[in-house]
C-alpha cells in the first residue's frame, strides 16, 4: 500500500520526486484518524528533539549575508500538494481500517489531534507563483481549509451513525452524518488529483 501510495504522489506531484514526501505524510494521516494523541505528541517530541540536538551542535550560530543569486522564498518550493494529497490518502485509509475495527477515537481528541498535527506540519501552505518574480502564499485561506478538513476527518470518524436530515441530503437515499463526511474527503481527493493533472498537463504553475 506504501508503494501504491509513492506512485500515485509522485505521479501528481507537479515536480520532479519520487512521492516520499506523500507517504510520509500518508502514514500521518492514517495514524492521526486512528491514534490522534501519539501523532501530536510524537510531533512535539521530534521538533524538542530536533531543538535539543542542534543546541548541543551548533551552541553558537554564525552567518553571514548570502552572495549568491537571489532565489525564490523557502515555501515556494515546497510540494504541498503531494503533502496534501498523501494526508487524505492516509485519512481515506485510515477510516477504512476503523471501519473494520471495534475501538474509534472520540471525536474531540480526532478534531483536535488533526488540526495541530495540520498547523505544526504546515497543510495551510498554499503557494503559487505569479508574473515575474512575485510569489503568493496564501496563508489565511490555507489555515480555513485545513479548519474545515479537520472538522470533516472528525465526523468521518467519530461522527453519528444518525441519517442527515432529509433536506440536507442531496441524494436518493439518506447518508449518515458519517457517511457524508467520507463522501466529501474522497471527492476533495478526486477533485485535488484531477486539478493536479490538469495543472502538471498545462504545463504546471506559471512563473
Amino acid at each position: 500500500m506504501l508503494l501504491v501510495t509513492a506512485f500515485v504522489t509522485a505521479l501528481f506531484s507537479l515536480g520532479p520526486g519520487l512521492g516520499f514526501s506523500g507517504v510520509v505524510f500518508a502514514i500521518a494521516g492514517f495514524t492521526a484518524v486512528n491514534h490522534p494523541i501519539s501523532t501530536v505528541v510524537a510531533i512535539v517530541t521530534s521538533r524538542a528533539l530536533r531543538v535539543l540536538y542542534v543546541a548541543f551542535t551548533q551552541p553558537v550560530a554564525r552567518a553571514t549575508i548570502d552572495p549568491g543569486a537571489p532565489g525564490p522564498p523557502d515555501w515556494a518550493g515546497i510540494g504541498f500538494q503531494v503533502h496534501a494529497l498523501g494526508f487524505l490518502i492516509g485519512v481515506l485509509l485510515g477510516v477504512a481500517a476503523l471501519h473494520h475495527g471495534r475501538r474509534r477515537p472520540t471525536i474531540e481528541r480526532v478534531f483536535f489531534g488533526t488540526l495541530l498535527f495540520g498547523l505544526a506540519q504546515a497543510l495551510w501552505l498554499i503557494a503559487w507563483s505569479g508574473e515575474g518574480d512575485v510569489y503568493f502564499l496564501y496563508r489565511g485561506v490555507g489555515v480555513v481549509l485545513v479548519l474545515l478538513l479537520t472538522m470533516l476527518i472528525a465526523v468521518a470518524v467519530a461522527g453519528s451513525d444518525r441519517p442527515l436530515p432529509r433536506p440536507l441530503s442531496p441524494l436518493p437515499w439518506t447518508p449518515t452524518r458519517r457517511q457524508f463526511a467520507v463522501g466529501w474527503l474522497v471527492l476533495i481527493t478526486l477533485v485535488l488529483m484531477a486539478s493536479l493533472a490538469a495543472v502538471a498537463t498545462a504545463g504546471g504553475p506559471s512563473s
